[in-house]
């Protein structure tokens, strides 16, 4: 009797050990960044990842391409990614015109890309560009042709 009743204590005090090593405090009114601190530690809560919308990885994709070719970078690479992510005609009229940034001039960054409702296979993104203490906007037309987004169209 005595030994069971060690037996079930010990078991207790190990299971004890393994809820308080695995639980994981977190303060009721979380701040509004990620990160959550508790108990002097700093928790990492991982955010909800959606898919990404295939035209949104078109436009993502042409942008990075497109903002390494207007600055006169990119090489290769940049002109075979504008090809697979634009249609064929913008391709063409962007690969045949020099870039028209001025040398020296730094890569525009990427700050944010939205993307629209999709009607009859189109769609619209606008982004924002930054360099040099300006932000520029972009409209950017993206179609589906067969089963592949691609960019049609950009505008200022």
């Amino acid at each position: 009797m005595k030994r069971i009743a060690v037996i079930v204590t010990v078991t207790l005090i190990v299971a004890g050990w393994i809820v308080a090593a695995t639980r994981v405090p977190v303060r009721e009114h979380a701040p509004a960044s990620p990160t959550v601190v508790a108990e002097s530690t700093q928790i990492e809560r991982p955010r909800p990842s959606r898919p990404r919308h295939p035209a949104r990885v078109t436009v993502e994709r042409f942008l990075d391409a497109f903002t390494r070719y207007e600055v006169g970078g990119g090489g290769r690479q940049s002109r075979i990614t504008l090809r697979r992510t634009a249609t064929p005609h913008l391709a063409g009229e962007l690969l045949r015109r020099p870039p028209r940034v001025p040398r020296g001039v730094p890569r525009a960054q990427v700050n944010r890309i939205v993307i629209g409702r999709i009607r009859r296979g189109r769609v619209t993104a606008i982004a924002s560009l930054a360099r040099v203490g300006r932000v520029t906007t972009l409209v950017i037309v993206v179609g589906r042709r067969g089963r592949r987004w691609r960019v049609a169209e950009v505008r200022r």
